[in-house]
């Protein structure tokens, strides 16, 4: 973090208070800073800069807090430390923007939002971008708001057995329904861009494809493999019309067109043999905007993406311009060593770079969990970090630390008393408010500029 002067405060009446800022700092300025206290605890009043998150840290002998406001615009911010987390009546404060790492070696984007056009996002992660109300949807209807929306994405058609499906980011514009007996599920290094696939147990294994008003074609991901036969499909109990799947373990793809697209359509699949296999369904919408795709796995570490080719000529023919890469949770969890998570990671982006040399990169750590101080594990966090930190150096990405945004993990107790993290100590809350908007927002302000 950049150095701030700090000042010493006596608690007592209100207190108007400036800190200085450091000149790297974007918004460089002082801040000024109302301090008042009360039988309830302390809290500090300041106006926000449109656009721009702030650091708060508060000290003592016995605790350090950090936290963001989670407001923002052009108005006052309103922040507070409880009684409970005071000692002796004293506190030092800071205050500066939080700001992401190398947004400026982004090429894609400022060209994007300059010039117009299409523009593909893939959000790869484990849990945190798996679900999609945790930050992915929430960022992406802002991108759709802003610059045109180009529907849901991919679809993946992976499951893990005990109710876990992985779908789209918006389910309700496209998902997917089966019978889990008749198909098998590779559940993270797999053939798909989300490190998934299915397989047909037996001949006539059936799904379902529902696609919502706009979407113009399904883009059906499959791969052909020896001895596979093939499947057939139809649009709305129309004509079923057949597909080979046979060859030699390569990524392939089918257009599906949806001629009236109206209302909602559904498009049936079926397994002529046995062994079929299938990754996913692509919303295909024409025009100018910008799409975003759920590429992610429950449980998942960046180690299960892109291991072999069909999974990264899958993931190259999404055609993305922008990858997010979100991991770090299970891999702390499960005392991965920081260099085989730096392994797998340079290794998505070498993958990537296959198929698109100048792809944008966006390397995220996750905030801190129960894993930091509160289950025993081999790593801190922030060694995870620190790697990603020097591959956004070295292969010209971004980098932003989500331990800076939600605070220590010494404070993970408020996160969750305030409504930031949910009480399994290891996940975001969701919606308005919630822990998840957190990590849209900035992502969606702090890197990609959105207003």
């Amino acid at each position: 973090m950049s150095s701030f002067s700090k000042q010493r405060v006596r608690l007592g009446p209100v207190l108007a208070l400036v800190f200085a800022v450091s000149s790297v700092l974007a918004a460089a300025q002082p801040v000024p800073v109302e301090i008042s206290s009360s039988e309830e605890g302390l809290s500090l009043r300041f106006t926000a800069q449109s656009r721009v998150s702030y650091l708060v840290e508060s000290s003592t002998g016995l605790l350090d807090w950090e936290h963001q406001a989670t407001l923002r615009g052009d108005g006052p911010i309103i922040w507070s430390l409880p009684r409970a987390k005071m000692q002796d009546g004293r506190r030092f404060f800071r205050i500066a923007p939080f700001k992401a790492v190398g947004v400026d070696r982004l090429h894609r984007w400022p060209a994007y939002v300059d010039q117009g056009g299409r523009f593909s996002i893939g959000l790869f992660g484990d849990s945190y971008t798996h679900a999609p109300l945790r930050y992915g949807r929430p960022l992406a209807e802002a991108l759709s708001n802003e610059f045109g929306d180009l529907g849901p994405g991919f679809c993946g058609f992976g499951f893990t057995g005990t109710g876990s499906r992985n779908g789209a980011i918006d389910p309700d514009q496209l998902s997917y329904r089966l019978s889990e007996s008749d198909w098998s599920s590779a559940y993270g290094f797999g053939f798909g861009p989300d490190a998934c696939h299915i397989t047909a147990l037996s001949p006539r294994a059936a799904l379902t494809i529902t696609a919502g008003p706009g979407i113009e074609a399904l883009r059906i991901h499959y791969v052909r493999s020896p001895g596979s036969g093939g499947f057939r499909y139809r649009v709305n109990q129309g004509l079923w019309r057949a597909r080979p799947t046979g060859g030699e373990n390569q990524f392939a793809s089918l257009d599906i067109g949806l001629p009236d697209n109206s209302g909602s359509t559904e498009v049936d699949l079926e397994a002529i043999f046995a062994g079929v296999t299938l990754l996913g369904a692509e919303a295909v919408v024409q025009g100018d905007g910008v799409v975003v795709h759920k590429l992610s796995v429950t449980g998942g570490r960046a180690e299960a993406f892109m291991t072999n080719q069909v999974s990264k000529d899958a993931v190259n023919a999404l055609g993305l311009d922008m990858a997010v890469i979100f991991f770090g949770t299970n891999e702390h969890a499960g005392n991965r060593t920081p260099a085989s998570f730096e392994n797998a990671v340079r290794n998505m982006i070498g993958g990537l770079r296959e198929g698109s040399p100048d792809i944008d990169i966006v390397l995220v750590l996750p905030p801190y969990t129960m894993f930091e101080s509160e289950v025993a594990t081999a790593f801190s966090l922030q060694a995870y970090g620190e790697r990603l930190k020097k591959i956004a150096e070295d292969l010209n990405g971004a980098y932003v630390d989500f331990t800076q945004v939600f605070g220590p993990a010494t404070e993970l107790q408020y996160l969750i008393d305030v409504g930031l993290m949910r009480s399994d100590r290891v996940h975001p809350t969701t919606g308005e408010g919630s822990g998840g908007q957190l990590i849209a927002e900035t992502l969606g302000y702090e890197v990609l500029g959105l207003n």
